[in-house]
């Protein structure tokens, strides 16, 4: 065969495609490569200029740790964000991985895979990118181009790409306790660690940000529920606690991607996303003009947390010297929904006493947590703080909520050791004028830097009409509302834009400290001008004589035009210490639905609390009637003994039981176990001890009590309460944590220890007595207290 013959023949169109190829090929390899030298070049040329201009040394010293730290917190966030599309891939893979000996990925009989809705939204998120990218350019640009000043008018979206990876809906929980008729409650875990990528330009600069990451849970309610199509008149939808949100920024952004700036600039995204979407904020969409919708808007709060952070133990040394001896300067920061607040700092100390007062509006009290987190302040060499982690602590809200007051010492997570004190209040909200003198009676003794609140004002800002424009010769105006009580608490809406008749339909609450003294001022701005459309201030005092604390009604505006009104809903609520109360009566929906559409029938009121399952548990009796039941509320775990066990029902809320063991004469401590689902954490309170052994020579002791949980014998593992001095019936009440899943904890064993503290040259028994919760034989279902003997131990531990 001659060379012609063996020639391979290419046609035009497959030369086109070979060049193609081969371009693309080029550019894949080049353009890195390219990036690469530029990159070394910059970094050299750097280096060279520092040495040509006699520089000193000290400025690479100084920019290398910001260089190093980038560098981590990159590497970090990649890796994090692989791991996360991992399982947004393969989430069932990933988990099976991990957790070798677990059979199904579902923890929990009552929260459901929903694998159904995530292949729909997979199919729907090319139209909801192409519908988003829509709203963008059509709606949001112009709507900020509007808002911004002349010289920044050419602010538009180059880029807004949902990428290929769609959000996936880790679980669903429907509930069907504590709730009404008239609706439908569901959790939904979401999880999104896409590809988005959004780029924005003004005057030729760019920013812009990708690889978004966001996982929380969103609530939905849907309500009412009403006998005529579509059936559901609203959907109301918001996240009980702040999402962990998560991203990169591009282009210019990278600038703002520097310790300090861009965790300040996360907060700042994390607060933005709590204001629009987390408790007490929401999102209602109606279904139907049959229904009111400023009655689902204008939700009443479960009531307000009053937080005291008394002090802090043990912490950790965070600032340690040349000798290993150092200090910390801690403070702590809280969150309870959207709101945020921040302890002093406290200078080298490792035991600071804050005595801080906090209050804070809660939507939701099921479900919602009070999440602190502890730090050390660490001011770096450039003046940006570099504070360090010190340990967390997560406490359930609706259990603070049925008990009223609750005073205890928290065990911070993910740090060796630390502990908090605090001081935890419900406060409910009351119609009842006379519980005002009550709550500030019970304020008047306390010391604090801030005055605390007596009463909770809600407002909601319906629209205006007839608001004049800022000048005769001007457009329409943006109207805004900013509202203030006693000149601290400010708070505004949303800017309406080009309107002389703005429609808002926003809430906004205050937690006032006299509503006797004080007034709302209340003043429409035109944003474009920044001229003033009207004011309007309202006494409160005149709310406390108002049918139901309540008035709706249009007011007229002083400073403005003819006819100016500007439509408000108001409503104040006294704060009562205390308990909360059971689960009120159904309410009947007639007054939730307008026009001619037919009322619903209103069922019966009954308490939506339902009694208590029985269970069957594996643990000794005596004849002694010493046990009472805890509320269902507290979780779903129930102690057991080591010694021989026969069956036993569950107690009812009327409480009738015995003391597990044998009584060695040692004497017996009162525990209640029990596990709390939303947060996936054992919780174990030590009550008190009764007729305790004396250990000391004057026939007392100084008990305490030292707990693991075992296997783990490590320092994570241990806890300890307070000493009591100088008692044998000592009483604590301290409260402690475990974190794990209900697979877990049934491998393992409590270990609780009642040990008598004992000098250095001080003779007297050290271990008092001993008790083992095995947690394999208990089925979580309720807390249980129950009184424990307590049993002598082989050889005394120390601690």
């Amino acid at each position: 065969m001659s060379g012609t013959e063996r020639r391979i023949h290419i046609t035009a169109e497959e030369k086109k495609k070979l060049r193609q190829t081969t371009k693309s090929t080029l550019k894949t390899e080049l353009v890195p490569l390219v990036l690469k030298f530029f990159k070394g070049f910059t970094i050299l040329s750097g280096v060279w200029m520092i040495g040509y201009y006699r520089y000193s040394i000290s400025w690479v010293l100084l920019g290398l740790p910001i260089w190093l730290w980038a560098d981590y917190k990159k590497n970090k966030q990649l890796k994090y964000r692989l791991t996360q599309r991992q399982i947004v891939d393969s989430e069932k893979e990933v988990i099976l991985a991990t957790m070798d000996d677990l059979p199904s990925w579902v923890f929990f009989p009552d929260v459901e895979r929903a694998e159904w809705l995530n292949k729909m939204i997979l199919q729907l998120w090319p139209y909801i990118g192409d519908f988003a990218n829509q709203i963008m350019k059509d709606v949001v640009e112009p709507s900020v181009r509007d808002n911004l000043p002349g010289s920044l008018k050419s602010f538009m979206f180059e880029k807004c790409d949902l990428g290929d990876i769609a959000p996936r809906i880790g679980g669903i929980k429907v509930y069907r306790e504590h709730c009404s008729r008239d609706e439908i409650i569901m959790d939904m875990e979401i999880f999104y660690a896409g590809d988005m990528n959004v780029k924005v330009a003004v005057n030729r600069i760019r920013v812009g940000c990708k690889n978004i990451t966001m996982h929380g849970t969103m609530r939905v309610v849907m309500k009412p529920l009403i006998s005529i199509s579509p059936l559901v008149g609203a959907v109301t939808c918001y996240f009980i606690n702040p999402p962990d949100i998560d991203f990169d920024l591009t282009n210019l952004g990278n600038i703002l991607d520097i310790p300090g700036l861009s965790d300040i600039l996360r907060k700042i995204v994390i607060a933005q996303v709590g204001n629009f979407v987390v408790m007490p904020n929401s999102i209602t969409v109606p279904l139907t003009d049959k229904v009111d919708l400023k009655e689902l808007k204008f939700r009443q709060p479960n009531g307000v947390l009053r937080v005291e952070i008394v002090e802090g133990k043990e912490l950790k040394k965070m600032d340690l010297g040349l000798t290993g001896k150092g200090k910390s300067d801690p403070y702590v920061v809280g969150t309870v929904g959207a709101h945020v607040f921040k302890t002093k700092v406290k200078n080298n100390t490792v035991e600071p006493v804050w005595n801080a007062f906090f209050e804070a509006v809660v939507g939701e009290c099921k479900g919602q947590t009070l999440d602190l987190e502890v730090f050390d302040e660490d001011v770096g060499v450039t003046g940006v703080t570099e504070d360090d982690f010190m340990g967390r602590a997560n406490i359930d809200i609706y259990s603070v909520a049925k008990k009223g007051r609750d005073d205890i010492w928290v065990m911070l997570e993910d740090i060796k050791h630390g502990q908090i004190h605090l001081r935890l209040d419900w406060l409910s909200l009351s119609t009842d004028v006379a519980d005002l003198a009550r709550i500030r009676d019970s304020t008047q003794h306390l010391t604090v830097e801030t005055k605390l609140g007596t009463a909770l004002l809600m407002v909601f800002v319906d629209n205006a009409a007839n608001l004049p424009n800022a000048k005769k010769s001007a457009a329409e105006p943006n109207p805004v509302v900013l509202m203030s009580v006693a000149g601290d608490q400010k708070k505004e809406t949303t800017v309406k834009y080009n309107t002389n008749h703005p429609v808002w339909e926003e809430r906004f609450v205050f937690i006032v400290n006299n509503p006797e003294l004080q007034d709302i001022d209340i003043h429409v701005k035109d944003m474009k001008t920044s001229k003033s459309l009207g004011l309007v201030s309202i006494t409160l005092q005149d709310l406390l004589t108002a049918p139901d604390m309540e008035v709706r009604q249009p007011y007229a505006l002083k400073e403005s035009g003819t006819n100016t009104k500007l439509n408000l809903w108001i409503r104040l609520r006294i704060l009562k210490p205390g308990a909360m109360k059971a689960e009120s009566p159904i309410r009947e929906m007639a007054p939730l639905l307008l026009g001619n559409a037919a009322a619903l029938e209103g069922p019966a009121a009954e308490s939506a609390d339902k009694a208590l399952p029985l269970v069957v548990m594996e643990v000794k009796l005596v004849d002694q009637p010493l046990v009472s039941a805890t509320p269902a509320w507290k979780g779903n775990t129930s102690p057991t003994s080591t010694a021989d066990t026969v069956r036993q029902r569950l107690p009812d809320s009327t409480g009738a039981g015995g003391v597990t063991g044998e009584d060695a004469g040692l004497g017996k401590i009162k525990l209640t176990v029990s596990y709390s689902r939303e947060r996936k954490r054992l919780i174990i309170i030590v009550h008190k001890c009764n007729d305790l052994k004396a250990c000391d020579d004057d026939g007392l002791s100084d008990p305490y009590v030292r707990m693991y949980l075992l296997p783990d014998k490590s320092s994570a593992s241990k806890r300890k309460t307070q000493i009591i001095k100088n008692t044998l019936n000592p009483v604590f009440d301290d409260t402690f944590e475990y974190v794990g899943s209900p697979e877990e904890l049934q491998k393992k064993t409590v270990d609780v220890t009642v040990k008598n503290q004992v000098g250095m040259f001080s003779r007297g028994r050290n271990v008092i007595g001993q008790v083992l919760v095995d947690l394999s034989s208990v089925t979580l279902q309720t807390a249980y207290t129950q009184w424990f003997y307590l049993a002598a131990l082989d050889e005394e531990d120390s601690d």
